[in-house]
């Protein structure tokens, strides 16, 4: 029951977030109905976090994705997330991060300890995550580009489609096969970010190729499902990956999918390089 409940009160925090409402103790206790004090100890007991920190991280982790992932202006970032001014939401991310929001925005480096995604989630069979040093390769294959939105649905882009495409390969072949991908803003207008790559099988030859660069990668292994696919490389990222330290760096995500019997195995490659938050962040001062 106290699962249920909390898993409610994170459905509420998250749509509202996302249609750019404020979302406060308040708010919860008045679509809850029970008092600020139970809620408060309730969604401790489940998640291990207090409320008020769940809802802004949520709302900053918004913040950082479409700062990163779109072309939006800030003041349409900032309003989208429910704050009053462009001038209210800088502070904000700044006081919480140490970098302005377009410092954020330029990084050459992704400072991921600001994101967090939803804490119930739980991907199947996770391995012991490990940064290991991989050789710069590719393979060859063909192109593969699909556009979605933020926040992301289903029905709201074609990377469902890229999703399909590489379960159908995988079905229909015993071999592992490798996805090269880089996503990045899309300037078409059909979508918030665009992602672009290929699949192909190690050893084969082609017109075009995809490679990677030497260097330090996070890597994890999971089960996965053409259901579940995206939902679990989600919270790889958004939950995962932070509690690492860790900056994602430039270049593609590597993904490699093999049949296990009746499974399928995902192993995920990310490039990374240590993470070091400016000294006058919040996320500095939680971690001491």
């Amino acid at each position: 029951m106290q699962y249920i409940t909390v898993r409610k009160i994170l459905e509420f925090v998250d749509d509202r977030v996302e249609s750019g409402q404020r979302t406060d103790i308040d708010s919860i206790t008045a679509y809850s109905g029970y008092s600020r004090r139970h809620i408060q100890r309730l969604f401790c007991n489940v998640t291990g976090m207090n409320l008020g920190d769940y809802i802004r991280r949520r709302r900053l982790t918004r913040a950082a994705l479409l700062l990163r992932l779109t072309r939006r202006t800030l003041t349409d970032i900032a309003l989208s997330l429910g704050f009053d001014s462009q001038q209210s939401f800088c502070r904000e991310f700044r006081k919480a991060t140490g970098y302005s929001p377009l410092q954020y925005r330029l990084s050459p480096f992704w400072p991921l300890s600001v994101l967090m995604g939803r804490v119930v989630y739980r991907v199947e069979a996770l391995s012991e995550p490990s940064v290991v040093q991989m050789s710069g390769g590719g393979i060859s294959g063909p192109e593969v580009i699909s556009r979605g939105c933020i926040p992301y649905s289903p029905d709201s882009g074609t990377v469902e489609s890229f999703v399909d495409s590489i379960f159908s390969r995988v079905a229909a072949d015993t071999r592992p096969l490798w996805v090269v991908t880089e996503t990045e803003p899309d300037d078409t207008g059909e979508g918030d970010y665009q992602v672009r790559g290929g699949m192909g099988y190690a050893g084969e030859s082609g017109d075009t190729r995809y490679t990677w660069r030497e260097g330090l990668y996070f890597r994890v292994t999971f089960i996965t499902s053409r259901e579940r696919h995206m939902e679990s490389t989600h919270h790889i990222y958004l939950n995962v990956l932070p509690e690492y330290g860790l900056n994602r760096a430039p270049g593609p995500d590597i993904m490699t999918f093999c049949r296990d019997g009746e499974k399928i195995m995902c192993t995920l490659f990310i490039p990374v390089t240590e993470d070091k938050p400016p000294e006058n962040s919040d996320l500095i001062k939680r971690k001491k």
